[in-house]
């Protein structure tokens, strides 16, 4: 069981698919949820293989990198 399985269980109950799925982490425990998600990203600091695996990074997670991310995405400013 992962973070991705859940979600995907989740999914599929709302008739939903991994293109609506906008996922973060910051640990190695987050590596299958950052693989199924259209949009990932990986905290600043994140740890090394985290980094690999999302397609973007986003601020530190001390700096509001989540809520940096979404209001720009959403177009709050």
């Amino acid at each position: 069981m992962h973070k991705a399985w859940g979600l995907k269980q989740l999914l599929n109950h709302w008739d939903l698919n991994e293109a609506n799925v906008m996922a973060f982490g910051g640990g190695d425990n987050d590596i299958e949820l950052l693989r199924m998600a259209s949009h990932s990203y990986a905290m600043e600091n994140a740890s090394p293989a985290l980094l690999q695996v999302a397609d973007q990074v986003a601020p530190h997670h001390k700096d509001q990198g989540v809520l940096t991310i979404l209001e720009d995405y959403l177009g709050l400013y």
